[in-house]
C-alpha cells in the first residue's frame, strides 16, 4: 500500500450489505512513519451518497487488486492480501533515505545524493533534504530536541508535506547514528547504505542500530521490513570489485547492492531509473 493509498475497502462495503459484522480480509504493516485517516462505515456512506464517483474508485480499487493477484501460483486467500517489502514495486516508492556507513563515505554519498537528485528529476518533482535544510526551515530548537516526541512529530508532518508537494524525496542522514538519521530511516519507503567500496566492510554501533535495528541474525524475515539496499562508491573507474561479498556476508537483509562509479553518468542514470520503477 503506497502513499494516498487505501485498505479495507471490502470490509466497509459488506459491512453495509451484510450488517453489523463484516469479515475484515486484509491488514497492513507500518515499514515507515505513516499518517492515517480512518473513515467510519456511516461517514463512508455519506461521503458515497454524496460523491458517487467515491464508491466506482473502490470499486476498481478492489479489482485492480484482485486481477493482479489472479494466475499467480501459491496465492491463496490467506495471502492474497499481504504485501511485503521484497515484493512491492519501485514505482511505488516516494521516499528515499540514504546513510553513509562510515566517515569514509559521508562526502562521497553527498555527491551521489547531488548527481541522483538530477536523475531522479527526469521522472518528476525531486528534493534533497539533509540536517541543514530542516535546522533551516523549522529552526535550531526543534532540531536539537529531536528526541522528544512533540519536536520529532513536527519534523514529521512538515516531511510528509514535502511528499505531498514533490514525486520524489531524497533524505541524507550522517554516519553517527545522529537523530536526525533516525528520523531518515524511519521516514523512508526504501534505505539506501552506502559506502566506499575500499572502506572495512566491518559493521559499525551506528549502523546496527539505524540500519538493522540490532536484527542482523539470518533467521530473521528481511521481506516484512522496508527494504534495503547497499550502494558501493568507486572512486577509480578502472579498479574491479573485489569486496562485495565481504559486506553482503555481514548483512543477509541487503535486497540488492549497486556498484556506483564516482563521475559516471551512466551509473547514477541506472540508480535513478531503478528508483523510479523505470529500469
Amino acid at each position: 500500500v503506497g502513499r494516498g493509498d487505501t485498505i479495507g475497502e471490502e470490509a466497509v462495503l459488506e459491512l453495509g450489505r451484510a450488517g453489523d459484522e463484516a469479515v475484515r480480509i486484509s491488514s497492513a504493516k507500518c515499514m515507515r512513519d505513516c499518517e492515517l485517516v480512518k473513515i467510519s462505515p456511516s461517514n463512508f456512506e455519506n461521503i458515497c451518497n454524496k460523491y458517487p464517483q467515491v464508491t466506482l474508485r473502490f470499486i476498481r480499487t478492489i479489482a485492480r487488486r484482485s486481477i493482479s493477484f489472479q494466475g499467480m501460483p501459491g496465492v491463496t486467500s490467506s495471502t492474497r492480501s499481504k504485501r511485503t517489502a521484497g515484493q512491492s514495486k519501485t514505482s511505488n516508492l516516494a521516499t528515499i533515505a540514504v546513510i553513509p556507513l562510515n566517515n569514509d563515505s559521508g562526502d562521497k554519498t553527498r555527491r551521489m545524493c547531488e548527481e541522483l537528485k538530477v536523475q531522479l528529476r527526469k521522472f518528476g518533482s525531486t528534493l534533497l533534504i539533509d540536517e541543514g535544510r530542516v535546522r533551516k526551515m523549522l529552526g535550531l530548537e526543534t532540531m536539537d530536541n529531536l528526541h522528544r516526541f512533540f519536536y520529532r512529530t513536527r519534523v514529521a508532518s512538515w516531511l510528509n508535506q514535502q511528499e505531498e508537494e514533490h514525486r520524489f524525496i531524497i533524505l541524507l542522514g550522517d554516519s553517527g547514528g545522529s537523530a536526525w538519521s533516525e528520523v531518515c530511516v524511519t521516514q523512508a519507503d526504501i534505505l539506501l547504505a552506502c559506502t566506499d567500496h575500499e572502506s572495512i566492510p566491518t559493521m559499525l554501533e551506528p549502523e546496527r542500530r539505524l540500519v538493522w535495528e540490532d536484527q542482523t541474525e539470518e533467521q530473521h524475515n528481511w521481506t516484512s521490513d522496508v527494504r534495503r539496499e547497499l550502494v558501493m562508491l568507486h572512486s577509480d573507474r578502472k579498479v574491479m570489485p573485489k569486496r562485495s561479498k565481504l559486506w553482503l556476508d555481514q548483512r543477509p537483509g541487503i535486497s540488492l547492492h549497486h556498484h556506483i562509479r564516482m563521475g559516471d553518468s551512466a551509473d547514477i542514470a541506472r540508480l535513478g531509473r531503478h528508483l523510479a520503477g523505470r529500469a
